[in-house]
């Protein structure tokens, strides 16, 4: 897994109370490559390297489904660490991901059950986020609930769907699960979460 670290924002102000999880990993991870990607430069470089998803990039109802989708077309193309601007670095990520090693994909797993799609690690071209992205123009649907909808065409129901897919047939390369131990929340946790509305939040309260 390389040591680049991917952050999305609307544009190139973060958002009140979340300067400080972006400093923590640049921080915590001063030789890695941070990476930030806008609406205007993530279009951009979609458009640049795929350009046949641009239909349903530009198709789908809620901005958080092209910053989904964004995710897991940079994680296949240069691989490395993809965080939320809500998430902060609590310990060197070195320790994370183990550099030597080819095709890993790293995914955290959620209480009570249930894979996150906030924080994703992977080596350049896993199979993995082939997969997640050759799945999504099928997986554009328009539900009644526009939560149900974010979930389950690009959302955590989109990538734990893909995952038990993935991990039914047999791969040379791995993909391993983060405990949430390790994840979040603990003294050895990796990464912590900072407090604000995330988009879920806000929108399962409206649905």
């Amino acid at each position: 897994i390389p040591k680049i670290m991917h952050r999305t924002s609307q544009n190139a102000t973060i958002p009140y109370g979340w300067q400080s999880g972006f400093d923590t990993c640049v921080d915590k991870n001063p030789d890695w490559q941070h990476m930030f990607w806008t609406d205007v430069n993530a279009t951009e470089f979609m458009q640049t390297h795929y350009e046949s998803f641009m239909t349903t990039w530009h198709a789908y109802e809620y901005p958080i489904q092209r910053v989904d989708a964004l995710r897991y077309h940079l994680l296949w193309h240069y691989g490395g660490v993809y965080a939320d601007l809500d998430v902060e670095c609590r310990s060197n990520l070195d320790l994370l991901i183990d550099s030597t090693v080819n095709d890993m994909a790293l995914l955290p797993r959620t209480t009570p059950i249930g894979i996150s799609n906030d924080v994703m690690a992977a080596s350049k071209n896993h199979p993995f986020f082939k997969q997640l992205i050759d799945g999504l123009v099928r997986a554009n649907i328009v539900y009644p609930s526009g939560y149900l909808t974010v979930m389950a065409s690009t959302g955590p129901m989109f990538v734990n769907y893909h995952l038990s897919k993935y991990l039914s047939t047999t791969h040379t390369s791995l993909v391993k699960i983060i405990s949430p131990e390790l994840y979040h929340g603990g003294p050895l946790s990796f990464f912590g979460h900072l407090p604000g509305s995330s988009w879920h939040t806000h929108d399962a309260n409206i649905v």
